[in-house]
């Protein structure tokens, strides 16, 4: 259309094109890509976004400020994944709200029956377990180990006058159910120290050291000797020497009484240890008690039993017991502090069985994690998604977001009591450091700025804790990868790049 020379718009025209004008910048303006306010972090995370060894893979990443919330990355934040070891987060938090962080477990020897006047004792001498995971362990400086405690208990026994024991040395796990292990526990993990279960009555970390010797490549392995004796138990071995790694398992469950070892390890080798889990700890208590009674000229006259066992047998009848003397355990914050700093899945295990047992009264895989369910929900903590199978992330069922760790870390920071657990996380890149992230991030420009558990079952790798930038600013962060195609040692430092970006914020 040719309009005339002199034609005039209309107001109305001149308002319709001035608005097609506006709209025109507008959907311009939201075309252009916003500016990135942390262009190294998000360069990183695009690196990792495609890297090759992901492709197949599912991981999650999310990372924010403590202070103020404020999102400094995200990727993935609500896709639940399997968080392995870090799970340990999650229950250690929890514990030291629920239980208390001062809160001790005590065991008690205790007799029934009477003392003659020569020193025979008429009854039974008992070991009451009440839980404590840091019982008679082999770690030093935890607790006393288990020479200390069974000279401690000699001596308690001695001092009353107690020469003979007609009766048995008798194990009581009755403060937890008899239920050791997690149904969802796999077959390859619970005959090892690793998937050791959890007993009222908890001994040297319900372990035994399986101690070998082996010659040629191919040629069959020996045993050499089980220590601490367990009571009744065979042990078929059918590892072979070969390869150059511990390549050796375990298979056997609790309450049963025969173990095969299978696999390989390193040929030419004497003294060599691997570890298993003791069937029923109450009876390994009992024995290697009686053990150290006997060895001090104390006769025992039946062999060391559990309350488990002469129940089943209809024998067990319960009297009135005198105690000869209480043991504390370390109080929770220091069971924590252990727990992550050597991701002891016991202790996770036996934390969450006490929550259970504190908050709805019996100490049950699931009333603990009904317990640390209520206790994020009480946080105000979304849990969409969250499947939580154990205590300590060794079952491959467990589930969480990045977004849903990230977010409890943050939300646990505000607590009062933070600096328990703060400090139990590894600190990486430490030489001095309890913890077992020495090796991670271990460069100039990060080392001891990132305190974080680690996680790893098959494939499957995470990471979460707190970062603190170079400004001091404190970043809670997780980062979990499934089922990627690379080695290990490969993820980690792919995980290393990740992280930097992080450490190095202004």
């Amino acid at each position: 259309m040719i309009l005339p020379k002199h034609f005039v718009l209309p107001k109305t025209g001149l308002l319709i094109i001035a608005l097609a004008v506006w709209v025109f910048w507008v959907q311009s303006a939201l075309c252009q890509p916003k500016p990135v306010k942390y262009p190294t972090v998000q360069a990183a995370l695009d690196r990792f976004d495609n890297d090759a060894d992901l492709q197949t893979a599912s991981w999650g990443y999310y990372v924010k400020r403590v202070n103020n919330g404020e999102v400094i990355a995200a990727a993935n934040a609500l896709k639940t994944l399997r968080p392995a070891s870090a799970l340990k987060v999650i229950t250690t938090a929890a514990a030291l709200t629920v239980l208390g962080a001062e809160q001790t477990f005590t065991t008690k020897i205790e007799y029934d029956g009477v003392i003659d006047n020569n020193g025979n004792l008429h009854g039974n001498l008992y070991i009451t377990g009440g839980g404590d995971p840091t019982l008679a362990t082999n770690r030093s400086d935890i607790a006393p180990t288990i020479e200390v405690v069974l000279k401690q208990w000699v001596a308690v026994v001695q001092k009353r006058g107690i020469k003979r024991v007609e009766g048995a040395i008798i194990g009581d796990a009755g403060f937890f159910p008899d239920d050791m292990i997690p149904r969802q526990w796999i077959w390859e993990d619970i005959g090892n120290y690793f998937g050791a279960g959890v007993s009222g009555l908890n001994f040297h970390e319900n372990r035994y050291d399986l101690v070998l010797s082996s010659g040629k490549a191919g040629s069959v392995v020996k045993t050499v000797k089980i220590i601490p004796p367990v009571p009744n138990f065979t042990l078929i071995n059918q590892l072979t020497a070969a390869g150059s790694t511990d390549e050796g398992y375990i298979f056997g469950a609790p309450y049963q009484n025969t173990a095969v070892a299978r696999g390989t390890i390193p040929p030419n080798q004497s003294g060599y240890v691997i570890r298993g889990s003791v069937p029923e700890p109450a009876v390994f208590a009992a024995h290697n008690l009686q053990l150290a009674l006997e060895q001090a000229g104390i006769a025992i006259a039946q062999p060391a039993t559990s309350v488990r066992q002469l129940s089943i047998l209809g024998s067990y009848s319960k009297k009135e017991r005198f105690m000869l003397h209480l043991e504390a355990s370390p109080p929770v914050k220091k069971i924590v502090y252990w727990c992550n700093k050597r991701s002891v899945n016991l202790f996770a295990e036996t934390l969450l069985r006490a929550m259970g047992k504190q908050q709805y009264g019996s100490g049950t895989v699931e009333n603990g994690i009904k317990a640390v369910r209520q206790n994020l929900l009480a946080r105000g903590i979304d849990v969409a998604g969250f499947i939580m199978q154990d205590g300590s992330g060794l079952s491959p069922l467990n589930a969480v977001s990045a977004k849903m760790m990230t977010d409890v870390l943050a939300n646990y920071a505000q607590d009062a009591g933070f600096d328990d657990f703060y400090q139990s996380l590894p600190l990486a890149g430490s030489s001095a450091d309890d913890g077992f992230l020495k090796s991670f991030m271990n460069t100039p420009a990060a080392a001891g700025k990132v305190r974080a558990k680690s996680g790893y079952i098959s494939n499957n790798r995470a990471y979460c804790g707190y970062i603190k930038t170079n400004k001091g600013s404190l970043l809670a962060f997780t980062i979990m990868v499934n089922n990627y195609t690379c080695t290990n040692s490969q993820m980690k430092q792919k995980i290393e790049q990740l992280l930097l970006p992080l450490v190095q914020m202004e």
